[in-house]
């Protein structure tokens, strides 16, 4: 046998070989690659659309609202708002200091109810005629006073 391959030529030797070799799984197996590689390339591409698309998208959105804070940004005035800020203190110290004037006063009333509740338990043990002689003798006490 190895006298006959001495025979041919190196081109029918090639062929003899590639003949003999069984290369169609490979071939088979290669053209299944080649078939995975594109179905991934595609997916590739058409996930890297979407996610381009998307990306743009966000883009848009921080565009516009980066207008819209830039708005926003000018026309606040600090000026303005501090002066707002300091009316609001005022009326506020202001409100707190009526409330606490107020609070006094009720306190001083609910004294003074007190009082003349003593009083009127005072005149009401005594009598009628006691609490009018009474009463005229504060008048007259009153009266001096004045």
């Amino acid at each position: 046998m190895t006298a006959q391959y001495l025979l041919l030529t190196p081109r029918q030797l090639i062929a003899s070989c590639a003949a003999n070799f069984n290369i169609a799984p490979d071939r088979a197996s290669l053209t299944r690659i080649s078939s995975s590689l594109s179905s991934l390339q595609q997916f590739r591409q058409h996930n890297l659309s979407q996610l381009s698309s998307t990306l743009a998208q966000f883009s848009r959105q921080l565009s516009n609202l980066q207008s819209q804070h830039s708005l926003i940004v000018s026309s606040h005035n600090a000026a303005d708002h501090a002066s707002e800020i300091l009316r609001l203190d005022t009326e506020k110290f202001r409100i707190a200091k009526q409330a606490s004037e107020a609070e006094i006063e009720v306190e001083r009333l609910e004294a003074e109810l007190d009082g003349l509740r003593g009083q009127l338990g005072d005149m009401e043990a005594q009598g009628v005629e006691n609490a009018a002689e009474a009463q005229r003798s504060a008048g007259l006490a009153e009266d001096e006073v004045l």
